[in-house]
């Protein structure tokens, strides 16, 4: 319950093509989601063909919306609702669509927009949220949970998935017994210091149909970019699969991830096809000290083995 007051102008971007005709052309949409924001019909066309070069559909906005891709009408729509310049935008989920030069114009919009209206951007996305936010909120079950730094906001959200202890993806006809990390078996944090070297064990049986396993360790950020990596495929250093219980230990010398939070994740996938036996995405939070810092996602010296 509660009550809100509107002053100034608000943009919505909801959901691929909400409010779209399907049956009308692209431009007399542009003309219709132009109104019902609240824009009248000569601004409209003093700003349509920004609209329209924006959302890169010149050759289709006489087209009817229907014969339109799921991309083309977030397109068209995110560049109505942030074209007309809103006091409030409004962003569920749907911020930076398409291929990378139109996701890159999209953020570079929002940069702009930034300076002179306020967003509300919805998401579970963390990359995206550190990315844009400035501050944030969030929610559990429509109860506020944390309200404050973007860091320490994507450390909240984060933190209600390590308290509930998920398990790891595994493919059907795979068994892991365990994972421990520096002799660890649990999910409790890792702390690593200075240059510790970090050891990984998996404990498992893998399908018989695969011969090679290809083990990935991956080192994130808490919005899960990528670090660094230490991968078994560019060491030349694949396991052969042994049908019957295995352990396969990744031992990493030096870990060069900065300091501060960072989250853990572990893939074992068939050599060969590329198939997910196990995906632990997001497995262990890390608290490095006193570390160094990598400015690039790189690929980092480990050695991988079977026993």
């Amino acid at each position: 319950t509660g009550r809100i007051e509107m002053n100034g102008r608000v943009g919505a971007l909801i959901a691929l093509g909400a409010g779209f005709n399907p049956i009308l052309t692209g431009r007399e949409n542009i003309y219709i989601n132009g109104s019902v924001l609240g824009l009248s019909k000569k601004e409209i066309a003093d700003r349509i063909d920004t609209i329209i070069e924006f959302a890169e559909i010149r050759d289709f906005v006489d087209s009817p919306v229907q014969s339109y891709s799921s991309g083309m009408q977030v397109r068209l729509g995110f560049s109505i609702a942030s074209t007309i310049a809103p006091d409030v935008l409004i962003l569920d989920e749907v911020l930076a669509v398409g291929d990378v030069g139109f996701r890159t114009k999209c953020y570079n919009r929002i940069y702009e927009l930034r300076k002179t209206s306020a967003i509300v951007f919805v998401s579970h996305s963390m990359p995206q949220v550190d990315r844009i936010c400035t501050k944030c909120m969030v929610l559990s079950r429509g109860t506020e949970v944390f309200i404050g730094d973007t860091n320490l906001a994507i450390d909240a959200y984060n933190h209600q998935f390590e308290s509930s202890g998920g398990d790891w993806m595994v493919s059907e006809k795979t068994e892991i017994r365990s994972i421990s990390i520096n002799g660890n078996p649990n999910r409790g944090k890792l702390i690593i210091t200075g240059r510790q070297p970090v050891e990984i064990k998996i404990c498992g049986t893998f399908p018989d149909h695969v011969k090679e396993l290809e083990v990935s360790v991956n080192f994130m950020t808490q919005s899960f970019d990528l670090i660094t990596q230490a991968n078994s495929r560019y060491k030349n250093n694949n396991i052969r699969n042994v049908s019957s219980e295995m352990e396969i230990r990744v031992c990493i010398p030096k870990t060069n991830l900065g300091t501060g939070k960072k989250m853990l994740s572990i893939a074992v996938v068939d050599a060969d096809t590329n198939e997910i036996l196990l995906w632990a995405h997001g497995y262990v939070p890390i608290q490095v000290k006193n570390n160094c810092y990598i400015p690039a996602p790189s690929f980092i010296e480990a050695n991988f083995r079977s026993a």
